[in-house]
């Protein structure tokens, strides 16, 4: 049995993936959300003090690292957070996996990274400035990262405050406004890919340094996917475009999406 190291453990991401590990120890970081026991699960409330003794006292092989902050809404209220979840938070993880049991660590990056030539928000700027740092520790100290750029994770029972989950609660009204003009892109992944990804990564035998790898969909603009949201759930809302947000966008003809995912938006959208 394999031990992992798991931040955000209690998002929705990290939800589905402890159910999809059953057959590992995991020893999962919690914060406000409480993170449902079970007997391979244990539960730490805060970090430990010294990390390092940590990983090696309970023989931690993998660290599946997904705690963010990515409140856009009120970013300068939040900037010490989002700096402290998503750079300080990691660099005390790659710092304590020198000279440690610790294998590779496993970051969850934003397909964003790959698509607009600057960061529009704190959040991006953090997850960019972060992945140069775990390029760094890669380099300088020869411990595997892999950062994994995932498009709009979406699925069944989804609580966060998305695009997906928004429209399925006022997909039976008759109109659905949007704070957007509807042209930015967006990339649904269904949450047994993302899950995929990253149990993929604990088999994976490859002998790296750093990984970036992108898990995400073609690329389509908001008001493209809500058309095709309402042809497969047959739905007759219409949608209201109030805002005008215009995005900075990198050609997308040499942004190259995955081409094994295993779940198409049909069965996705079919699912939650």
């Amino acid at each position: 049995m394999k031990n992992l190291f798991i931040t955000g453990a209690s998002s929705y991401l990290g939800k589905n993936l402890i159910e999809a590990l059953n057959d590992y120890k995991i020893f999962a970081l919690e914060n406000s959300k409480k993170i449902e026991l079970s007997n391979n699960i244990n539960v730490i409330s805060q970090l430990p003090k010294d990390l390092n003794e940590f990983f090696n006292k309970n023989k931690i092989e993998y660290i599946v690292h997904l705690a963010t902050n990515s409140n856009r809404d009120n970013e300068r209220l939040e900037l010490e957070n989002i700096v402290s979840t998503n750079i300080e938070l990691g660099l005390k993880i790659q710092r304590a996996s020198i000279s440690s049991s610790v294998k590779k660590i496993i970051s969850a990056g934003t397909y964003n990274q790959d698509v607009i030539v600057n960061p529009q928000s704190a959040y991006a700027l953090s997850k960019e400035c972060y992945e140069k740092f775990q390029k760094f520790f890669s380099t300088q100290f020869y411990i595997n990262n892999t950062s994994i750029h995932f498009g709009d994770i979406y699925g069944p029972n989804d609580f966060r405050n998305k695009l997906i989950p928004y429209i399925k609660k006022h997909e039976n009204d008759k109109y659905i406004e949007f704070n957007s003009d509807g042209n930015s892109y967006f990339s649904p992944v269904y949450i047994g890919d993302a899950v995929g990804a990253i149990t993929d990564e604990f088999k994976s035998t490859s002998k790296h340094s750093f990984l970036s790898k992108i898990v995400a969909s073609d690329l389509i603009t908001v008001k493209e996917f809500t058309d095709l949201y309402k042809q497969i759930r047959h739905k007759n809302f219409e949608c209201k475009f109030l805002g005008n947000v215009k995005q900075d966008y990198i050609s997308t003809k040499d942004f190259y999406p995955s081409k094994n995912l295993k779940f198409d938006l049909v069965y996705g959208l079919s699912s939650i």
